[in-house]
């Protein structure tokens, strides 16, 4: 059975969003206030154990599905403890039901990625590998904001450093991710478009398939 194709994505934006940059000032300026959920503080806290055991530099793989991504980064750095992030019980319930050997250097975390970005910037973590890959790009033009660089989080998802990769389907998603990264810390966030030797994830496999064009964007941000 070929697997289902999947369609274009379709905006009624042609470019960078025209508030961009008045929404990154807004959000430079302003703390983000929102109560931590709950659960959150909680995940935070079951996570931050495993990470303290493990001693090893941190990749996170933030809204990593049901784990396909997360389990390649493991077999890939060894040397490193790699959290896959999600806030979808039960995409973390089939993330830990595969039975695919990956290591010890994994687990995975059911929680929302905002709450717990914060969560590690306040406990002074330094994520050495930043995966954010396909994530829901909220095309129409009114939901900038509930993309990752219209967010208000996004000033602390750079400080958490250091190394990232964001991968899309959308160009323009990654154009105005990138403009956000040099407009707040002045660092080119070079876009490029490429053919996945090894698929990541499901999401890369479907669009792949569909003959979408897919990009990727790389950028390290070093603290001083």
């Amino acid at each position: 059975m070929k697997p289902a194709r999947s369609r274009e994505i379709i905006s009624n934006q042609i470019g960078v969003h025209e508030k961009l940059f008045a929404t990154l000032d807004k959000h430079l300026q302003n703390v983000y206030q929102k109560p931590v959920a709950r659960y959150n503080l909680h995940a935070f806290t079951q996570a931050a154990e495993l990470v303290e055991a493990a001693g090893k530099p941190l990749i996170f793989d933030s809204g990593c599905g049901t784990g396909e991504s997360t389990r390649f980064l493991a077999k890939k750095y060894p040397s490193h403890f790699v959290l896959g992030i999600d806030k979808s019980q039960l995409r973390i319930e089939k993330a830990l039901a595969d039975e695919t050997d990956s290591g010890e250097n994994i687990a995975f975390v059911r929680a929302d990625i905002f709450d717990f970005w914060r969560q590690a910037l306040a406990a002074s973590w330094q994520v050495d590998k930043h995966y954010l890959l396909y994530p829901n790009p909220w095309p129409k033009k009114k939901y900038l904001q509930r993309r990752y660089h219209g967010h208000p989080v996004f000033p602390v998802l750079l400080k958490l450093g250091s190394y990232f990769e964001i991968r899309s389907n959308w160009e323009i998603y990654l154009q105005e991710f990138a403009a956000a990264v040099k407009y707040v810390c002045g660092v080119e966030a070079a876009i490029n478009g490429f053919h996945p030797v090894h698929y990541l994830t499901n999401f890369e496999k479907k669009y792949h398939s569909s003959g979408h064009t897919l990009y990727k964007s790389c950028f390290s941000i070093h603290k001083d």
